[in-house]
Protein backbone atom coordinates (compact mmCIF):
# COMPACT_ATOMS: atom_id res chain seq x y z
CA UNK A 1 0.00 0.00 0.00
CA UNK A 2 2.50 2.50 0.67
CA UNK A 3 4.14 1.39 -2.47
CA UNK A 4 1.38 2.57 -4.07
CA UNK A 5 0.74 5.63 -2.42
CA UNK A 6 4.10 6.47 -3.08
CA UNK A 7 3.62 6.32 -7.23
CA UNK A 8 -0.06 7.93 -7.50
CA UNK A 9 2.01 11.10 -4.94
CA UNK A 10 4.96 10.58 -7.93
CA UNK A 11 2.35 10.78 -10.66
CA UNK A 12 0.49 13.43 -9.21
CA UNK A 13 3.40 15.63 -9.42
CA UNK A 14 4.52 14.32 -12.74
CA UNK A 15 1.37 15.55 -14.01
CA UNK A 16 0.70 18.97 -12.43
CA UNK A 17 4.44 19.99 -13.61
CA UNK A 18 3.68 18.89 -16.96
CA UNK A 19 0.38 20.92 -17.36
CA UNK A 20 1.82 23.79 -15.53
CA UNK A 21 1.13 26.51 -17.95
CA UNK A 22 1.90 30.31 -16.60
CA UNK A 23 -0.20 33.34 -18.25
CA UNK A 24 -0.27 37.05 -18.16
CA UNK A 25 -3.07 39.49 -19.60
CA UNK A 26 -4.15 42.84 -20.27
CA UNK A 27 -7.76 44.65 -20.95
CA UNK A 28 -9.87 41.98 -19.82
CA UNK A 29 -12.68 41.78 -19.35
CA UNK A 30 -12.50 44.55 -22.30
CA UNK A 31 -13.12 48.30 -21.66
CA UNK A 32 -14.20 49.90 -24.49
CA UNK A 33 -13.09 53.59 -25.57
CA UNK A 34 -15.04 56.14 -28.22
CA UNK A 35 -12.93 55.32 -31.52
CA UNK A 36 -10.55 55.85 -32.67
CA UNK A 37 -8.72 54.42 -30.33
CA UNK A 38 -4.77 53.29 -29.49
CA UNK A 39 -4.78 50.74 -25.99
CA UNK A 40 -1.32 49.27 -24.99
CA UNK A 41 -1.00 47.09 -22.42
CA UNK A 42 1.74 45.18 -20.84
CA UNK A 43 2.35 41.27 -20.86
CA UNK A 44 4.60 39.19 -18.27
CA UNK A 45 7.96 37.73 -20.25
CA UNK A 46 8.72 34.38 -19.32
CA UNK A 47 11.10 34.29 -16.32
CA UNK A 48 14.21 31.57 -17.27
CA UNK A 49 14.28 30.61 -13.82
CA UNK A 50 11.27 28.95 -13.72
CA UNK A 51 13.02 26.39 -16.71
CA UNK A 52 13.31 26.28 -20.03
CA UNK A 53 10.63 27.77 -22.13
CA UNK A 54 8.92 25.03 -24.40
CA UNK A 55 5.94 27.03 -26.16
CA UNK A 56 3.29 29.90 -26.23
CA UNK A 57 0.89 31.47 -27.52
CA UNK A 58 -0.89 34.69 -27.56
CA UNK A 59 -4.76 35.09 -27.82
CA UNK A 60 -6.09 38.47 -28.42
CA UNK A 61 -9.57 39.85 -28.06
CA UNK A 62 -11.53 42.66 -29.50
CA UNK A 63 -14.62 44.00 -29.09
CA UNK A 64 -17.13 47.20 -30.05
CA UNK A 65 -20.31 48.16 -30.03
CA UNK A 66 -22.25 50.55 -32.47
CA UNK A 67 -25.24 52.58 -32.76
CA UNK A 68 -26.71 54.95 -35.35
CA UNK A 69 -29.60 56.70 -36.57
CA UNK A 70 -30.77 57.25 -39.93
CA UNK A 71 -33.67 60.79 -41.19
CA UNK A 72 -35.05 61.02 -44.23
CA UNK A 73 -34.84 64.77 -45.64
CA UNK A 74 -36.38 64.44 -48.73
CA UNK A 75 -40.09 64.91 -50.07
CA UNK A 76 -40.73 61.61 -50.70
CA UNK A 77 -40.00 58.31 -49.04
CA UNK A 78 -36.63 56.40 -49.46
CA UNK A 79 -35.09 53.08 -48.84
CA UNK A 80 -31.78 53.26 -47.91
CA UNK A 81 -28.95 50.99 -45.22
CA UNK A 82 -26.61 51.99 -43.30
CA UNK A 83 -23.59 50.17 -42.32
CA UNK A 84 -21.23 50.91 -39.40
CA UNK A 85 -17.71 48.94 -38.79
CA UNK A 86 -14.21 48.75 -37.08
CA UNK A 87 -10.87 47.12 -37.37
CA UNK A 88 -8.71 46.24 -34.78
CA UNK A 89 -4.62 46.26 -35.61
CA UNK A 90 -1.76 45.20 -33.04
CA UNK A 91 1.88 45.54 -32.99
CA UNK A 92 4.32 45.20 -30.28
CA UNK A 93 7.72 46.46 -28.99
CA UNK A 94 9.38 43.34 -29.77
CA UNK A 95 9.86 43.24 -33.63
CA UNK A 96 9.47 39.59 -33.78
CA UNK A 97 6.34 39.52 -32.71
CA UNK A 98 4.91 42.13 -34.81
CA UNK A 99 5.84 40.13 -37.60
CA UNK A 100 3.44 37.43 -36.67
CA UNK A 101 0.62 40.12 -35.83
CA UNK A 102 -0.69 39.98 -39.26
CA UNK A 103 -4.15 39.08 -38.51
CA UNK A 104 -6.79 41.83 -37.48
CA UNK A 105 -10.30 41.73 -35.83
CA UNK A 106 -12.63 42.82 -38.42
CA UNK A 107 -16.23 43.99 -36.80
CA UNK A 108 -19.43 45.51 -38.00
CA UNK A 109 -23.13 45.95 -37.89
CA UNK A 110 -26.07 47.17 -40.48
CA UNK A 111 -29.31 48.63 -40.18
CA UNK A 112 -30.23 46.25 -43.48
CA UNK A 113 -32.53 48.18 -46.22
CA UNK A 114 -35.02 49.69 -44.55
CA UNK A 115 -37.97 52.54 -45.98
CA UNK A 116 -37.85 55.81 -44.74
CA UNK A 117 -40.91 57.75 -45.06
CA UNK A 118 -40.71 61.50 -45.09
CA UNK A 119 -39.06 62.98 -42.84
CA UNK A 120 -38.70 59.71 -40.72
CA UNK A 121 -36.11 59.12 -38.28
CA UNK A 122 -35.03 55.21 -37.35
CA UNK A 123 -32.56 54.39 -34.70
CA UNK A 124 -30.54 51.38 -34.75
CA UNK A 125 -28.48 49.19 -31.96
CA UNK A 126 -26.85 48.76 -29.64
CA UNK A 127 -25.00 46.43 -31.76
CA UNK A 128 -22.61 44.71 -29.61
CA UNK A 129 -19.64 42.27 -31.63
CA UNK A 130 -16.61 41.04 -30.48
CA UNK A 131 -13.67 38.68 -32.06
CA UNK A 132 -10.39 37.17 -31.40
CA UNK A 133 -7.64 35.17 -32.78
CA UNK A 134 -4.29 33.02 -31.44
CA UNK A 135 -0.65 33.10 -32.76
CA UNK A 136 2.13 30.67 -32.21
CA UNK A 137 5.01 31.88 -30.60
CA UNK A 138 6.90 28.78 -31.05
CA UNK A 139 9.20 30.08 -33.36
CA UNK A 140 9.88 33.20 -31.34
CA UNK A 141 10.59 31.57 -27.42
CA UNK A 142 14.21 33.57 -27.15
CA UNK A 143 12.27 36.75 -27.58
CA UNK A 144 10.14 36.19 -24.65
CA UNK A 145 12.35 35.55 -22.32
CA UNK A 146 13.89 38.17 -19.91
CA UNK A 147 12.81 39.80 -16.69
CA UNK A 148 10.22 42.57 -16.88
CA UNK A 149 7.19 42.67 -19.00
CA UNK A 150 6.97 44.02 -22.86
CA UNK A 151 3.99 45.96 -24.57
CA UNK A 152 1.32 45.13 -26.97
CA UNK A 153 -1.04 47.69 -28.76
CA UNK A 154 -4.46 47.91 -30.10
CA UNK A 155 -5.45 50.51 -32.56
CA UNK A 156 -8.87 50.87 -34.21
CA UNK A 157 -9.86 52.07 -38.08
CA UNK A 158 -13.68 52.88 -38.47
CA UNK A 159 -15.93 53.35 -40.87
CA UNK A 160 -19.52 54.79 -41.62
CA UNK A 161 -21.92 55.02 -44.59
CA UNK A 162 -25.14 55.00 -45.97
CA UNK A 163 -26.55 53.34 -49.21
CA UNK A 164 -28.72 54.44 -51.50
CA UNK A 165 -31.80 57.11 -49.98
CA UNK A 166 -30.27 59.45 -52.82
CA UNK A 167 -27.90 61.18 -50.60
CA UNK A 168 -30.97 62.57 -48.85
CA UNK A 169 -30.25 60.04 -45.45
CA UNK A 170 -28.89 62.19 -42.54
CA UNK A 171 -26.75 60.00 -40.32
CA UNK A 172 -24.96 59.93 -36.97
CA UNK A 173 -23.29 57.26 -35.65
CA UNK A 174 -21.23 56.16 -32.32
CA UNK A 175 -18.86 53.42 -32.29
CA UNK A 176 -16.85 52.51 -29.44
CA UNK A 177 -14.20 49.55 -29.02
CA UNK A 178 -11.62 48.15 -26.86
CA UNK A 179 -8.98 45.15 -26.89
CA UNK A 180 -7.30 42.91 -24.47
CA UNK A 181 -4.90 39.43 -24.82
CA UNK A 182 -3.21 36.56 -22.47
CA UNK A 183 -0.04 35.50 -23.43
CA UNK A 184 0.36 31.69 -22.24
CA UNK A 185 3.71 30.40 -21.72
CA UNK A 186 4.73 26.72 -21.33
CA UNK A 187 7.96 25.79 -19.39
CA UNK A 188 9.99 22.69 -19.61
CA UNK A 189 12.57 21.53 -16.72
CA UNK A 190 15.48 19.98 -17.89
CA UNK A 191 16.76 16.47 -16.62
CA UNK A 192 12.64 15.97 -16.47
CA UNK A 193 12.43 12.27 -17.78
CA UNK A 194 9.17 11.31 -20.35
CA UNK A 195 8.42 8.43 -20.78
CA UNK A 196 8.34 6.75 -24.35
CA UNK A 197 7.09 4.19 -26.19
CA UNK A 198 7.74 0.63 -24.07
CA UNK A 199 9.66 2.95 -21.07
CA UNK A 200 7.54 3.35 -18.01
CA UNK A 201 8.04 6.80 -16.23
CA UNK A 202 5.65 8.40 -13.63
CA UNK A 203 2.36 6.92 -13.65
CA UNK A 204 3.10 4.08 -15.67
CA UNK A 205 4.46 0.62 -14.66
CA UNK A 206 4.52 -3.31 -16.31
CA UNK A 207 2.98 -6.09 -14.46
CA UNK A 208 4.93 -8.98 -14.49
CA UNK A 209 3.29 -11.70 -16.67
CA UNK A 210 1.74 -15.02 -14.80
CA UNK A 211 4.29 -18.01 -15.81
CA UNK A 212 3.17 -19.63 -19.33
CA UNK A 213 0.01 -21.68 -19.38
CA UNK A 214 -1.69 -20.45 -15.86
CA UNK A 215 -4.39 -17.77 -14.89
CA UNK A 216 -4.36 -14.43 -12.94
CA UNK A 217 -4.36 -15.53 -8.65
CA UNK A 218 -7.69 -15.19 -7.25
CA UNK A 219 -6.75 -14.67 -3.88
CA UNK A 220 -3.12 -14.65 -1.70
CA UNK A 221 -1.29 -17.77 -1.81
CA UNK A 222 -0.22 -16.99 1.92
CA UNK A 223 -4.34 -17.59 3.10
CA UNK A 224 -5.54 -20.72 4.12
CA UNK A 225 -8.65 -22.41 3.24
CA UNK A 226 -11.52 -22.57 5.74
CA UNK A 227 -12.76 -26.41 6.42
CA UNK A 228 -15.47 -27.14 4.42
CA UNK A 229 -18.90 -26.55 5.86
CA UNK A 230 -21.26 -29.98 6.48
CA UNK A 231 -23.17 -29.52 3.55
CA UNK A 232 -20.45 -28.54 0.98
CA UNK A 233 -19.80 -30.55 -1.88
CA UNK A 234 -17.00 -33.12 -2.53
CA UNK A 235 -14.80 -31.75 -4.94
CA UNK A 236 -15.29 -33.13 -8.10
CA UNK A 237 -13.12 -33.48 -11.09
CA UNK A 238 -11.85 -30.16 -12.74
CA UNK A 239 -9.45 -27.53 -12.85
CA UNK A 240 -8.37 -26.32 -8.97
CA UNK A 241 -6.82 -23.55 -7.56
CA UNK A 242 -3.17 -24.55 -5.96
CA UNK A 243 -1.00 -21.82 -4.39
CA UNK A 244 -3.47 -19.30 -6.38
CA UNK A 245 -3.00 -20.01 -9.82
CA UNK A 246 -5.34 -22.29 -12.03
CA UNK A 247 -3.46 -25.46 -12.83
CA UNK A 248 -5.01 -28.28 -15.33
CA UNK A 249 -7.16 -30.57 -13.31
CA UNK A 250 -4.89 -33.69 -11.68
CA UNK A 251 -5.36 -37.05 -12.69
CA UNK A 252 -8.38 -39.27 -11.72
CA UNK A 253 -7.73 -40.75 -8.66
CA UNK A 254 -9.11 -44.47 -8.55
CA UNK A 255 -10.65 -45.89 -5.77
CA UNK A 256 -8.86 -45.86 -2.55
CA UNK A 257 -6.10 -43.51 -3.72
CA UNK A 258 -5.53 -40.91 -1.66
CA UNK A 259 -6.17 -36.90 -2.60
CA UNK A 260 -4.45 -34.23 -0.84
CA UNK A 261 -3.24 -36.79 1.75
CA UNK A 262 -7.14 -37.95 2.32
CA UNK A 263 -9.11 -40.71 0.61
CA UNK A 264 -10.63 -39.74 -2.21
CA UNK A 265 -14.48 -39.40 -1.20
CA UNK A 266 -16.13 -41.04 -4.53
CA UNK A 267 -19.89 -41.39 -3.08
CA UNK A 268 -22.53 -38.76 -3.67
CA UNK A 269 -23.99 -36.02 -0.79
CA UNK A 270 -22.60 -34.10 2.01
CA UNK A 271 -19.81 -35.76 3.57
CA UNK A 272 -18.75 -34.71 7.02
CA UNK A 273 -16.17 -31.78 7.99
CA UNK A 274 -12.68 -33.37 7.12
CA UNK A 275 -10.14 -32.98 10.62
CA UNK A 276 -8.86 -29.13 10.93
CA UNK A 277 -5.49 -30.04 11.04
CA UNK A 278 -5.96 -31.95 7.98
CA UNK A 279 -6.18 -28.50 6.30
CA UNK A 280 -4.13 -26.58 8.10
CA UNK A 281 -1.73 -26.14 5.45
CA UNK A 282 -3.28 -26.82 2.61
CA UNK A 283 -3.04 -23.56 0.36
CA UNK A 284 -6.11 -22.54 -0.93
CA UNK A 285 -8.44 -24.57 -3.48
CA UNK A 286 -11.15 -24.59 -6.11
CA UNK A 287 -13.67 -26.75 -7.19
CA UNK A 288 -14.18 -27.41 -10.63
CA UNK A 289 -18.00 -26.46 -12.66
CA UNK A 290 -20.72 -25.62 -10.65
CA UNK A 291 -19.05 -26.08 -7.35
CA UNK A 292 -18.30 -22.91 -5.75
CA UNK A 293 -14.88 -22.02 -4.39
CA UNK A 294 -13.44 -22.67 -0.67
CA UNK A 295 -13.55 -19.66 0.98
CA UNK A 296 -10.11 -18.43 2.30
CA UNK A 297 -9.23 -17.04 5.59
Amino acid sequence: MKKLLAVMAMTAVASAAQAATISFQYGLPIVQATTEITQTGQLGRFDGSLGTLTGASLLVSGAATFSFTGTNTAQQSQRATINSNTELFWSSEIAALSALLTDTIALSASSGSQQYAVGETKSFGPFARDGQFSVDLSGILASLVGAGTFGLTCESSSGFGVAGGGGNIASTQSTQAGCGATITSAPGHPGTRHAGPGRPGPGRHRRRPPPQGLKSPSCNAQRRCKAPGRHEQPLESGPVLLNDWTLPSPPAQAAGDFFMGQPRQVRSGPVKNPPASSLADVPCLSAAGPSRPLSCR
